[in-house]
Formats: structure tokens, sequence, C-alpha cells
């Protein structure tokens, strides 16, 4: 009998352990099997410049791991780290911090992130074994930016133009310097294009990209494109925000879009979309039946991709370099009209379209982008955000927003619309004209009212509940130079 007992005794003790080693929390792993994981954590970690609502970085991975996981807070010092054995995604939140990325990328990025705030990154190093993740968190690999602020500038640049690496005049170099030198110029785009009939080739292409990093100073940016396509093929696409050359000439790019194929899965418009980010088009100087029709098939692919298109551009082949010969003004304003009552969202851009050394020195015309500062991510970004206008006036200055929201939101708000513009400009301000449409509808804006002045205030009221319009601004100047700004779409729901 007490033999039995004693069995049940030992029985029960056996139980007891084997229940307390199952019950050992997981996230205590690691220090019984603090071997297993290296706690050398990652090194050098590099932010890159940020924009008003995003970070970016990278950072420099260490031997005999699995992959990190990087986190983002507000806060300097986490709440709670890691769990081992839980297999983190992007937004899962672990205290006061939330996943930017786990897996064996060293780079990261995080969206949606509120203006003008300091933010805090976090790196950890992770190993997997039979016993499951176990994170090194002894100490992470630390790092601190902040985003942009909100509070716009005004910047006035040239984003189409060439050099001798495609039918241009001079190097790049001395075209971004020549630029530099000009009267009310923040920034030139270079947009060779993009293929051997027209003289780019690969390597030219890297030299090109090379010279616009080095050529960049605090007061001047300078951007490297290219403009895609052919006339007689299907017309001239502007292409900035993209590393690579985009081309159909065997050997001469890096990836492959076939000539004349703007829509579709495999076309240009698809292509640039799936570069994400700051990847971004314009149309160089559009005719109706360009980009495979989409002026009459309206197409959601390229609707992502095409940010802007030219009212004015040119002329291409002027040798003026005292700003007395501008493009014909407004040449190609029906189109932009047009592809607005389709239903496309994008702005008016103005360009010089310089194939000798004239760049910024032709004409006084500018494509005006609204940015926190002037960084590449951030004139990246803005033209992404059709945050810009199209000016004849080389310094002119517009202020446009509904309901405080600025020139390019596309928003979904109760009430009807106020509509705000001010202005600074070279001459005063005869006509300001405030034109709504309907997306969608086929019918170009009308004027929803105007006023002689630089300045007006009007709202909406006529907008009924569940409705959407669009209003864009043009502005005439006492000598006669014009003005037209990206609109900003508003539905009304209340």
């Amino acid at each position: 009998m007490k033999l039995n007992y004693l069995k049940i005794l030992l029985i029960g003790l056996f139980y007891l352990v084997l229940t307390s080693v199952k019950a050992f929390p997981v996230s205590n792993v690691s220090i019984l099997s603090n071997s297993k994981v290296s706690n050398i954590q990652p090194t050098a970690l590099v932010f890159n410049t940020p924009t008003t609502t995003s970070i970016s970085g990278s950072f420099t991975g260490t031997n005999n791991v699995n992959g990190y996981l990087s986190v983002i807070s507000t806060s300097a010092t986490l709440s709670t780290l890691p769990s081992n054995g839980v297999p983190y995604q992007k937004g899962d939140v672990i205290g006061n911090s939330t996943v930017m990325t786990r897996g064996i990328v060293t780079s990261f990025t995080a969206d949606g992130l509120s203006p003008n705030t300091a933010y805090y990154v976090f790196i950890f190093e992770f190993k997997t074994c039979t016993c499951g993740l176990l994170y090194g968190t002894n100490p992470p690999l630390t790092g601190s930016i902040s985003t942009a602020s909100t509070s716009l500038n005004f910047y006035y640049g040239n984003f189409h133009s060439h050099t001798e690496y495609s039918d241009g005049t001079g190097l790049p170099t001395g075209d971004f310097a020549y630029a530099d030198a000009a009267n009310c110029m923040d920034f030139l785009g270079i947009s060779e294009h993009n293929h051997v009939a027209a003289g780019m080739s690969l390597n030219n292409w890297i030299l090109g990209r090379a010279q616009a990093a080095s050529a960049s100073t605090p007061t001047f940016l300078a951007l490297y494109g290219m403009e895609w396509g052919v006339i007689s093929g299907g017309g001239h696409v502007i292409v900035y925000g993209i590393p690579d050359l985009l081309g159909w000439d065997a050997g001469e790019y890096q990836t492959f879009v076939a000539k004349s194929d703007y829509t579709g899965t495999s076309g240009l418009f698809s292509t640039i979309n799936n570069y994400g980010n700051n990847a971004f088009a314009t149309l160089a100087h559009p005719n109706n039946t360009d980009y495979s029709g989409i002026m009459t098939t309206y197409d959601a692919a390229a609707d992502d991709a095409i940010v802007g298109t030219a009212v004015e551009s040119g002329p291409a082949f002027s040798t003026n370099t005292t700003y007395t010969d501008p493009p014909t003004s407004m040449a190609y304003l029906s189109y932009y009209r047009n592809m607005l009552a389709r239903g496309f969202h994008l702005g008016p851009t103005m360009d010089h379209d310089n194939h000798n050394i004239t760049h910024g020195h032709t004409s006084n015309i500018r494509t005006v982008v609204l940015a926190p500062s002037l960084s590449e991510n951030n004139i990246l970004e803005a033209m992404r955000l059709m945050r810009f206008y199209a000016s004849e006036d080389c310094s002119a200055q517009v202020t446009f927003k509904v309901n405080n929201n600025t020139i390019g939101s596309i928003l979904t708000s109760s009430g009807v619309p106020t509509i705000t513009v001010t202005t600074t400009t070279s001459n005063p301000v005869t006509s300001l004209k405030i034109y709504s449409g309907v997306p969608g509808s086929g019918t170009a804006a009308a004027i929803l009212t105007s006023s002689t002045t630089g300045t007006i205030n009007f709202t909406h009221t006529a907008l009924t509940n569940l409705s959407t319009r669009y209003y864009y601004i043009d502005i005439t100047e006492s000598d006669g130079t014009r003005i037209v700004t990206s609109p900003i779409w508003y539905t009304r729901n209340d």
C-alpha cells in the first residue's frame, strides 16, 4: 500500500516538473538559450532624406543571423521588447512601437507619419531554431530622425531638357551649372531620350545619373530622368523617380518596356507604378491620339502613373539665352482640361525642352513646386501629390486651398467647400478664375466664379451631398502673363 502511495507521489512530482517546463514563457527562452543568439546587432544605420509623412533608411547586417526586426516609435525608449517566438508582421504594435519590417532585408520605410515629428528606429537581429524565433535585444541598433515640416516653399524649375547624352548639347555637369545661374531657377531635370536612335546608351544613363547626384547643392537641385517613347509611335512621356533606364534596345536598358507599349500590365504606365514611392510621369507635348488613346478611354494604371501634362513646352531648339523666347502660350491647355474631364488626376507643367545650352535662360516659364525643402525626395513627393502649378511668371507665388487643404489634394469631407486663393505676382492680377468640373463627365470645367484681384474667398454652397467636383485656378496678370494650377478634388459626404 505504501509502495502505491510512493508511486503516486513520484508520478505527481514528475507531472509537476513537466508542466512547469511546458508553462515556462517563450519570452524567456533566450535567457536559457542565449548561446543561440549572437546579440551582435547590425551597424551603420543611415537615414534617407525624410518627407513630411515618411522616413526610410538602411543598415549593415551581421553574419550568422536569420534576419532583422525593425520598429519605429515616437519615444526614445521602448516600453516593451520583442517577445521570442512571435513572428511579427508589418504594422504590429509592440508596446509603444510599430513594426516596419521583419526578414533578411536591411532597409526599411515607414509611411503615414506626422510632419515635423521626431521618430526613433530600433533594429533587432533574430535567429530561428527548433525552439522558435529568438530576438537579440542587448542592445538594439538605434537612431532617430524627424519628418519634414508641413510649411511649404515655392521652388521654380524645369523637368524637360536634354544634353549630348541623347540629342542635346553639352554634358550634364555643365548644363546643370548653367541652369543654376539662371533667374529664379531652383532645380533642373534632365530628361534624356531613352533609346539608341536618339543617342542614349546604358553607359550614358549611368554617367548622367552620377553627374546629377554630384551637381546638387543646398540651393540647387539636379535631377536626372528620361523622355520615354517616340512621337511617331505614341508620344513622349517624361519619367522621374526611377533609377533604371527603361527601354527596348538590346543591351541598352535596365528594365524592358516594349517600344510604343504604354498601357497594359507590361506597358510604361504599369511599369512606373511597379516602382512605387516617388516614381511618376508627365506628358511632354501631348496630342489627343497619344499614349494608346487614354484621352478617349480612361486607364486607371495611367492615372496612377501620370501626375502632370504640359500646358506649354519649348521652343525645343531655341538658342535664345535672354529670357525672351517663350513657347506658344497655353498651346496644350485644352489637352489638360480634357484629361481632367475624362477623370484623370493630374496638374499642369511648363517646361523648356532644351536641346541647346539654354537651360533656364530661354524664357521665364517655370513649373513651380510646393515642398518643405529642396531635396530630391521632397520635390518628387510633391510632384506625386500634384502640389505644383504652371507659371509664365517665374516669381509668382500662388496659394490655393479648399477647406485648408493644399493644392493637389483629393479629399472627402462633410459640408460645402470653401475655396481660398492668395497671390504674389510680378504684375497686378487682372483676372482670377475658379474653374469647376465633374471628373469623368467628359465635359470640360466651367468658370465657377472670378475676381479682378489676386485674392478670392468663395464657398461653393451649390455642391450637393455625395457630389464630387474638381477646382483649379487660372490667373492672368496685367501684362498678359498666365498661371494655371493643379486642381483640388472634393467629395462632399455629410
